[in-house]
């Protein structure tokens, strides 16, 4: 295990806490079929979705939307993890079931980064100003142990020398996250080679994407006014009825198909874990709710017969 040196960067052990409370996570693994925006060209994938999304989220009734009753970044991660299964059953599922909504189930992958940066939007719309400071403090912090993690690597020859290279190593926000998300995919990219000699954790990394995303987006949303926090709201409430309505969808048909082979959590596991969710008033934040709302499927008469943070 590598010795790591202090940081300069100190924070409080309260306002830690009380970032982390406020932002769980607001990041996740970009799901492997993501979409594309056909209006614009963006380095973003989650804001490519977002846009390709959007009229599906303006279709949607008020008494339509459900309310978001679960942690939104663990929501996506599963759904990155469980669509390649999904897909792989993809042809079953249409031969023994006509009806399917073929185009909403590969549309799957584009509604969870769509949700992922509808939940970002509305973290940095909802947070208090004193909040931004405390999460660049972190940041800074994260960013400098990542750094002496990364050159005991170089020292052992386990990563290049010029790994650090692009790295600005300047302060800001925007020049922060950068470095973090820099520090993200070069560990990220060498793990296999890597896991096993270095003090690096896999939740030091997820954390420095979480911080990465709402450190870009505070540094062009510091203006951000109530109006925002309630659009914000309400466009992530729309992504999130997008995105489990269709895996909902799959599920129920994948349930069906494999009924016989019972595997169903398995392949797509339900990401309620024996709870339900339901349609209601827009989200004021995390709830829980006993209503459920079952999927409608209409099957065939005839049936036929990675895990870690880097899958």
């Amino acid at each position: 295990m590598t010795a790591r040196s202090a940081t300069p960067a100190q924070t409080s052990s309260h306002s830690r806490s009380r970032s982390r409370s406020r932002i769980r996570s607001t990041s996740t693994p970009t799901p492997r079929a993501a979409t594309q925006s056909k209006k614009k060209t963006s380095a973003d994938p989650y804001l490519q979705a977002f846009d390709a999304t959007a009229a599906a989220r303006a279709a949607l009734k008020p008494e339509q939307l459900l309310v978001v009753n679960l942690d939104i970044p663990t929501a996506v991660s599963t759904l990155d993890t469980v669509f390649p299964r999904l897909y792989e059953r993809r042809a079953a599922i249409v031969k023994v079931v006509p009806s399917f909504d073929v185009k909403q189930f590969d549309a799957i992958p584009a509604y969870a980064l769509a949700l992922g940066h509808a939940h970002s939007e509305w973290l940095v719309a909802a947070m208090p100003p004193e909040e931004s400071a405390d999460l660049y403090a972190e940041a800074l912090t994260l960013r400098e142990t990542l750094m002496v993690d990364v050159r005991a690597l170089m020292h052992r020859r386990l990563l290049s020398e010029e790994s650090l290279a692009k790295l600005s190593g300047s302060t800001g926000f925007r020049n922060v996250a950068v470095d973090l998300l820099a520090v993200h995919t070069l560990v990220r990219n060498n793990w296999k080679s890597l896991e096993g000699h270095t003090g690096v954790q896999p939740k030091e990394l997820e954390r420095a994407v979480e911080l990465c995303r709402v450190l870009q987006k505070i540094s062009g949303a510091r203006d951000l006014i109530p109006e925002k926090v309630s659009v914000a709201a309400d466009q992530r409430t729309r992504a999130f009825t997008l995105a489990m309505n269709a895996y909902d969808e799959a599920r129920a048909a994948l349930g069906f198909v494999r009924r016989r082979e019972g595997d169903l959590e398995t392949i797509a596991p339900n990401l309620y874990g024996g709870r339900s969710h339901a349609t209601g008033p827009k989200d004021k934040g995390t709830t829980t709710s006993p209503t459920p709302v079952p999927p409608a499927v209409t099957p065939a008469s005839t049936p036929t017969t990675g895990t870690g943070p880097f899958a």
